[in-house]
């Protein structure tokens, strides 16, 4: 029954293309925009993937850390790196507004409106998809964040609906320096016949490849070459 001819319709060049133009993206960001702005007293780089960034903060929010010399300039770069808040009419309005620490309401505005629902769209542009006051990164796609809107958290190859993952759960492999993980239960087929299996993982992972882990067992440092 296997397929002679398998049509393949997608050029690799543009997975290729995205991926790579991608993590240019988050290191544009980090260099380009958090260094600048933002002293690195101030922001501490947590966890990073492809399309994705969490980052600890001295203050409720980004805007509260920027350099105070570069406040203007912060403003004047704003719509390259985040969602726009005012349409290009209102835009040295915005600035003022931010730059005298005032709130800016862009639903004053239907044109405000319309641009701040456009740009969230746009790729490219960072977007706040979670905030909280915890955050524990073991490895590569496995960390648990807390905050009053709830937990969120990543257990790559160990399903979430059949195993209770807490803080604690993370927190005893940061602490211990011991894995921990669960198990995993499901079906499978050989073509021919269904059967049951259950595997036993060790997905919250204590050892993480990229770089080398500070004795405080917090603080990385890069990886000797």
């Amino acid at each position: 029954m296997a397929k002679k001819k398998i049509n393949w319709s997608l050029p690799s060049q543009i997975g290729y293309f995205v991926y790579q133009y991608a993590k240019l993206r988050m290191l544009e960001f980090h260099f380009d925009f958090l260094d600048k702005f933002v002293s690195r007293a101030d922001y501490q780089l947590l966890e990073m993937d492809t399309d994705s960034l969490y980052m600890a903060l001295s203050a409720s929010t980004l805007e509260e850390v920027v350099r105070p010399e570069l406040r203007e300039q912060f403003y004047q770069v704003y719509n390259q790196w985040f969602p726009a808040q005012a349409c290009d009419q209102h835009e040295a309005a915005f600035q003022n507004t931010r730059l005298a620490n005032a709130p800016w309401d862009a639903t004053l505005c239907q044109a405000c409106t319309a641009r701040v629902h456009y740009d969230k769209r746009t790729p490219g542009l960072f977007k706040t998809e979670y905030q909280g006051n915890a955050f524990i990164g073991l490895c590569s796609k496995t960390y648990f964040c807390e905050g009053d809107s709830g937990s969120k958290f990543s257990s790559k190859g160990l399903n979430k609906n059949q195993n209770k993952l807490t803080k604690e759960s993370y927190q005893q492999v940061l602490l211990t320096q011991e894995s921990g993980g669960g198990t995993n239960t499901g079906f499978k087929t050989d073509g021919k016949s269904m059967f049951t299996y259950s595997q036993t993982r060790k997905s919250l992972s204590f050892f993480y490849i990229k770089r080398v882990i500070a004795s405080d067992g917090v603080s990385t440092l890069p990886t000797p070459v």
